[in-house]
């Protein structure tokens, strides 16, 4: 919920120069799930055979720090004050997300 809470306000304000600060703590938010992340197991691996576990798991690290990477990235061009550059990351980051989501998270039940 913190990441989506800081994601969703992140996508509004990002082409805003005057709030880059506010950018970076929220950007500085999300380095932190995903840092907290990377020590879980996604709910999706126990319904999966035990033989194709551990590389889904391995696979769901390998995403977490690709997006540490893209953040690390994000982060830099707000300092930088290239809020172009900022929201083109940020298109590149929801459709990384979309795509996480879709191969490593369980499926909402009704």
């Amino acid at each position: 919920d913190r990441m989506n809470s800081a994601f969703r306000k992140l996508r509004r304000q990002a082409g805003e120069a005057a709030k880059n600060e506010s950018s970076l703590e929220l950007v500085a938010i999300m380095k932190e799930v995903v840092a907290a992340a990377l020590i879980l197991t996604p709910a999706k691996a126990v319904d999966m055979p035990e033989e194709d576990r551990e590389k889904f798991v391995a696979g769901y690290r390998k995403q977490l720090e690709k997006l540490a990477v893209a953040l690390a990235d994000l982060a830099t061009a707000f300092k930088a004050g290239d809020n172009m550059e900022a929201t083109k990351l940020i298109g590149d980051i929801r459709e990384f997300q979309k795509s996480g989501h879709q191969e490593y998270k369980k499926p909402d039940r009704d």
